[in-house]
């Protein structure tokens, strides 16, 4: 039908009234069909000099229909001059990022004003820093293979995350160098087989090494019955331990989530020793609380048979 020409993503059938309708607003339509410019990122160091061979994304930061791919590739890789071009960029706000060897992943934010045919943008790449990480038991001996993550800040050091995370992992003296990290201050969550996790350290802008200490972990473990004694599919059991008084303001209170099972069972593992409360739930059934469940280090506290009621309706 010429009335609607059947554009990818613009256009579908309605089997209600048999007829092809518009699913987008002619503005959104306007956005995919008929983008409206181009940009032209420059990659460059923090002294001015081009810098070759980066990878350069680029992005539509609103989350709406802006959001999808740009047509064909949205990565470049820049040339000998540092430059790449990006063509057929919807209006708005766009974030760049970029990547290269030997430095801190960069991200800059562009704005294309609609009817602007084309822009110049270039992204700074600062020089990496390496941080050594070292993770150790309680007793003092290296943990290996211990699974790091880090995430940059803002620059203001402000809570709010920004990039891509970075993983890594520790040798077999517990040690890991991470390099190419932005000179911002950053977070670390580090985790391991048998030890409770440590997540969300801070590690300050200027700051080349830390050392976590990790503290061996207990778990929790059970079984979801329902009212006539058979074992609960899609069981969903969750554990917080319970605070030491009103006056504990420590917010570090570990938590988790259960890893699936069969016949009804459940655990959680990578808990700090302490006594927890856990929520055992499934569908249409009832959820259920157990207190006081007391978790030592590399024990498994037993929450028995969970029996849970029929989920009443209202």
């Amino acid at each position: 039908d010429p009335k609607y020409p059947l554009e990818r993503g613009v256009y579908r059938f309605d089997p209600a009234t048999l007829e092809v309708v518009p699913i987008l607003t002619k503005e959104q339509q306007a956005q995919i069909v008929r983008p409206l410019g181009s940009i032209w990122a420059l990659a460059a160091d923090s002294q001015g000099k081009p810098i070759v061979g980066a990878i350069v994304d680029i992005k539509a930061e609103a989350y709406d229909v802006r959001k999808m791919a740009l047509p064909g590739s949205s990565t470049r890789l820049t040339d000998a001059r540092g430059l790449c071009r990006f063509e057929n960029v919807p209006f708005g706000d766009l974030t760049v990022r970029g990547t290269k060897t030997g430095f801190a992943p960069a991200e800059g934010k562009i704005a294309l004003a609609a009817g602007e045919s084309a822009r110049d943008f270039t992204l700074v790449f600062e020089e990496g820093k390496t941080l050594v990480v070292t993770v150790r038991d309680e007793g003092g001996q290296p943990i290996a293979n211990a699974s790091l993550e880090t995430m940059a800040m803002k620059g203001d050091g402000s809570g709010y995350r920004s990039g891509l995370p970075v993983e890594a992992a520790t040798g077999t003296d517990g040690t890991c160098a991470i390099t190419e990290l932005a000179k911002k201050p950053l977070r670390l969550s580090v985790e391991a087989e048998g030890y409770a996790p440590a997540r969300f350290r801070r590690v300050e802008a200027d700051q080349a090494a830390i050392e976590v200490v990790l503290i061996a972990a207990g778990s929790i473990a059970g079984r979801a019955l329902d009212a006539q004694g058979k074992p609960v599919d899609n069981v969903s059991a969750h554990a917080s331990r319970e605070r030491r008084g009103p006056f504990d303001f420590n917010l570090d209170f570990p938590s988790g989530r259960s890893r699936g099972l069969a016949a009804g069972r459940f655990r959680l593992d990578g808990l700090k020793p302490g006594k927890y409360e856990l929520i055992v739930s499934a569908t249409d059934l009832a959820k259920k609380k157990i207190f006081g469940l007391e978790v030592l280090a590399g024990g498994v506290a037993d929450a028995g048979d969970v029996v849970l009621a029929k989920a009443s309706v209202i």
